[in-house]
């Protein structure tokens, strides 16, 4: 029987779970991951989001490392990553933004990305930190589903995915 992660939202898209550890944020739980930690949701056209989206999550890396770690990740849509060096990128598509701060280790920090069809939105503690020019729909050609936990060593906690563009108020740190 796999462990199943229960989505609270509307939505229901429950995930695979493995190798999860609760672990406190603030006043709400987080989870802890490890090299053998998964979070998988199936594929689902709810998720395939266009033409505007918006992410954001906590996200507290214990080990920065090589390759890059995606937070979460539906591959050729839309993801949030940091690299080695601990900087964040919000993608959608083709077009990036990067954040030119590292992450803190140890340390959970809100991060989140918004498009809105012609512009992508890096955000870091609630702040837009990177503007790119962008245009036309996100891709929804990929059907692997939507990865949360690809190759992070850390803690993650209150991901939340929105069919819209969240202006900078909406983007906030709660």
């Amino acid at each position: 029987v796999q462990p199943i992660a229960i989505d609270q939202s509307s939505g229901y898209h429950d995930a695979m779970a493995i190798g999860l550890m609760p672990v406190p944020r603030a006043n709400q739980q987080a989870v802890a991951l490890t090299r053998t930690s998964s979070i998988m949701v199936p594929e689902t056209a709810d998720l395939d989001i266009t033409p505007a989206l918006s992410i954001e999550l906590w996200v507290s890396p214990a080990v920065l490392q090589d390759p890059t770690s995606f937070p979460i990740q539906n591959h050729g849509q839309y993801e949030i990553s940091f690299d080695k060096d601990g900087l964040v990128t919000c993608s959608m598509g083709s077009k990036s933004a990067t954040h030119q701060q590292p992450l803190a280790l140890g340390v959970f920090t809100h991060v989140g990305c918004t498009y809105d069809g012609t512009t992508l939105k890096a955000y870091v503690g609630g702040d837009v930190v990177r503007c790119v020019a962008a245009s036309g729909p996100i891709p929804t050609a990929n059907t692997a589903g939507t990865a949360i936990r690809r190759r992070v060593l850390g803690a993650l906690g209150d991901l939340h995915v929105y069919a819209t563009a969240m202006g900078a108020t909406g983007m906030c740190t709660r």
